[in-house]
Formats: C-alpha cells, sequence, structure tokens
C-alpha cells in the first residue's frame, strides 16, 4: 500500500496487475480528510470472513510481554490496554497496572442488560454450595475463599468448610433485623455496657430498658444512700422490646448493705416484673430478667437468676 500525494491523492494497492484507489472498483475502502474507512462492510483482521463489524482472528493470548494480545490501545512502552478474546489487561511498559471502569461516573451491571440502578450488580449466579457456585467469589477455588451469592455469605477451603471471619480486628458489628444460629455459641460473649445515673424522686425510680440487655445502675443521690429496704425507691421498669429479650440488672451499691433502689416481688399494681422474693439493686449485686409477653402488647419481666452479696 502507497498514499500518492500528486496526480489522484490516496491510498493505493497492488492488484498483482496495477494499482489501484482505495475506495474505488471493487473494493470498499473509501478515504478524505477525515481519514480511512468503510461505511457499509465488515472489517477482518486475519480473517477473510468477518462476522462484525471489526474481526481479528489470530492473535495470542494476552500477557505483560511485548506482542501478546489481539487488540492493542496505546504504547506498549507506556500505558496501554490489551485483549484477547477472553482478556483484558491494564499494562504499563510490561507490567501490570490500574484499570479504572466509569471513573467519571455511572453504573455497572454483569450478566444483564438490565439497569439496575447500583454502582454494581451482577446477574445470572447460581446457589453458593461448597462445591461451586454462587455470583461473586474472592480467592481462589482450590484455596479458601468466600463466596456470595443472592441471600448467602459462604466461606470455604478447596470444597470443605472455612472460618468465616467478621470484624477479626475490632470494630461493631451491626444487625438490624432477628440473628438465628444453628449450631453452638463458643468463646465469651460480652454484652453492651450501659450505665445510669439515676437521681430518685419520691418513691421510685424508672428505668427505661429500650434494646439494651446490660445495665449498671449507680445513684449516689441521699435518697438511696440513706435509705433500707423496701424504704428505698422502688424500680420501675419499661417494657421489652421483643419476647425473650434478657435484661441484666447490676447494682455497684455503696458499702452500706441494703440501700440503693428495691424491686418488690409480688408489687403487681406498679410493677411489670415477678421476681422470687424481694430483691435490692446494691453493693454488686446482679439479677437477671426476661420479657414475656402471652398477650402482647401486655407483658411482664421474670426473674430468670440472681447473684446477691
Amino acid at each position: 500500500m502507497v498514499f500518492q500525494t500528486d496526480g489522484e491523492q490516496g491510498f493505493y494497492y497492488y492488484n498483482g496487475n496495477s494499482w489501484d484507489l482505495i475506495g474505488k472498483g471493487g473494493n470498499y475502502w473509501s478515504q478524505d480528510t477525515n481519514g480511512l474507512f468503510a461505511l457499509s462492510q465488515n472489517v477482518g483482521i486475519g480473517t477473510s470472513y468477518p462476522a462484525v463489524k471489526l474481526n481479528i482472528v489470530g492473535g495470542y493470548g494476552v500477557g505483560l510481554y511485548n506482542g501478546s494480545g489481539y487488540f492493542l490501545l496505546g504504547q506498549e512502552s507506556t500505558s496501554n490496554l490489551i485483549l484477547d478474546y477472553r482478556t483484558i489487561q491494564a499494562r504499563y511498559n510490561g507490567s501490570s497496572a490500574l484499570m479504572k471502569l466509569n471513573p467519571f461516573g455511572g453504573n455497572v451491571d454483569i450478566g444483564s442488560t438490565t439497569t439496575s440502578g447500583v454502582k454494581l450488580n451482577i446477574y445470572g449466579g447460581s446457589d453458593a454450595s461448597l462445591s461451586g457456585g454462587g455470583y461473586l467469589q474472592t480467592g481462589p477455588s482450590t484455596s479458601t475463599n468466600i463466596v456470595i451469592d443472592n441471600n448467602e455469605i459462604m466461606a470455604r477451603n478447596n470444597g470443605t468448610t472455612s472460618d468465616l471471619i467478621l470484624q477479626n480486628d475490632g470494630g461493631r458489628t451491626l444487625i438490624g433485623g432477628d440473628l438465628e444460629i444453628d449450631g453452638v455459641v463458643k468463646g465469651a460473649v460480652k454484652f453492651e455496657q450501659n450505665e445510669i445515673d439515676v437521681l430518685p424522686s419520691g418513691s421510685t425510680q424508672s428505668i427505661t430498658v429500650g434494646n439494651k440487655t446490660f445495665i449498671q445502675v449507680n445513684c449516689n443521690s441521699s435518697t438511696c444512700t440513706s435509705c433500707s429496704g423496701s424504704g428505698c425507691p422502688h424500680v420501675i421498669l419499661s417494657n421489652g422490646e421483643k419476647v425473650g429479650q434478657i435484661l441484666i440488672l447490676y447494682g455497684p451499691g455503696n458499702p452500706v448493705d441494703n440501700n440503693m433502689l428495691h424491686m418488690p416481688c409480688c408489687d403487681s399494681q406498679t410493677t411489670n416484673y415477678y421476681l422470687k422474693s424481694n430483691f435490692q439493686l446494691d453493693k454488686g449485686n446482679i439479677i437477671t430478667l426476661i420479657w414475656l409477653s402471652p398477650v402482647p402488647p401486655e407483658g411482664y419481666w421474670i426473674e430468670v437468676s440472681r447473684t446477691e452479696y
């Protein structure tokens, strides 16, 4: 192929007998000041029968070495992107490089032409199992990996079970719904410590439980420190949030026994808890309760255990 600058300018190719101008005769190429183009035909590189607008056949698999791939964007000696029939690789002068997808915004959908409206959505996976499946996998199949499908997260190790570790180096794990465990809970279970400094006024002291499990109740008011037994302010608890909620009340107390706050065993008219006997929330004493609600929204706290010092 040559480019002729005199006469009828343009690109010429040799047909075996004479030079023909590209864009004339039986070929399908055209050329103008904008460049060289084929308007209506497919273009084949390495094939005489291109199936689509640009069909490349006969390249090499993508690698970091020069000359690999089917299609190259950029210079091999600098930043470039190489493609073969199933691989896309970003490179820089023989080394791997950062690849960016939609750096200026936009979502990515994999496996569907449906617009999801989220940053990354994967369709068309299968149920995750120890032997395979899933929508997204991190790690090699022959070693430790995590697989995710549309409702499961599973840790695996070469087709067998593996440990799934959450927040190994610390930080909270928040669960917005119910937690159901089908197995054994091992290790130490720690409840969040909630401290309440109460200032009783009159004969009662209300404590709002909410979703708390462990509450340390502190009272340095003279109303707590100068009382005794049933003469101390009576505890009024708010209702539990769900049936089965556990509540642990701890009274660090004062040097004097039998003061602080009082929990009567049988005063169902003013309390929503039932105890085996009167309890004094004082001097390191601990009581554990469970919320039962046989006829919602009514219910009551039932004593599970107590420790008195």
